[in-house]
C-alpha cells in the first residue's frame, strides 16, 4: 500500500479536465505519484483507448452539415452519424460536423471516388472516408482527422462516424 495522500480537489480537477470517472482518476493519481500533468496524459491515453472500443457500436442518428468556402468556388456536404439524438442535437456535435466539412473543402491531397466507380475488388481496399481521415488536421498537424474524431468519441462517450460526403469544386469548363 502506498502512503500517497490524494486531494479531493485534484480528483475533481482531473474529472473536469478529462471527463473520466472518480475512481479511475484517483487510481491514476496514485499511479502517477500525484503528478497532475502525468495523470492528465495517462487519462487522455486511456480515454482514447476506450473510444476505440466504442467504434464497434451502431450509429443511427446524426446530421448533415455543409461548408462553402469564401469565394463560393468549393464546398462540401457531410453526413456525420452518432448513436443518439441527444448527441446529434448537441452544439459541439454540429461544430464537429462543420469542422469536418471545412476540412473536406480545403484538403486537396485526396480525391472523392464514388464506390460505384471503382473496379470490382477495389471497393474493399479503397475507402475514401479512411483516406480523408488519415489527413492531418489543418489547425493541429500533430494529429490526424481520425484522432480528432476519436477525441470527440471520448468526450461524447458515443461512436461517431462519417457515413458519407460530397465535395464540390466549381468546374470552369
Amino acid at each position: 500500500m502506498t502512503n500517497i495522500s490524494i486531494k479531493l480537489e485534484d480528483i475533481k480537477y482531473l474529472r473536469e479536465k478529462t471527463g473520466v470517472g472518480f475512481i479511475i482518476c484517483k487510481n491514476i493519481l496514485i499511479k502517477c505519484n500525484n503528478n497532475l500533468d502525468q495523470a492528465i496524459f495517462e487519462l487522455k491515453n486511456l480515454s482514447i483507448e476506450l473510444a476505440k472500443n466504442l467504434r464497434k457500436r451502431p450509429t443511427k442518428e446524426g446530421i448533415i452539415k455543409s461548408y462553402v468556402h469564401p469565394g463560393n468556388q468549393r464546398g462540401a456536404l457531410i453526413e456525420l452519424k452518432c448513436e443518439s439524438d441527444f448527441v446529434a442535437r448537441h452544439p459541439s456535435f454540429e461544430i464537429l460536423a462543420q469542422y469536418l466539412a471545412y476540412h473536406l473543402t480545403i484538403l486537396d491531397n485526396y480525391s472523392y471516388i464514388h464506390s460505384d466507380e471503382l473496379p470490382k475488388g477495389l471497393k474493399e481496399v479503397i475507402n475514401p472516408i479512411k483516406i480523408f481521415c488519415s489527413n492531418q488536421c489543418l489547425d493541429n498537424p500533430l494529429i490526424t482527422i481520425d484522432e480528432y474524431i476519436l477525441q470527440s468519441i471520448s468526450e461524447f462517450k458515443e461512436n461517431i462516424i462519417i457515413s458519407r460526403y460530397l465535395k464540390l469544386i466549381f468546374d470552369k469548363n
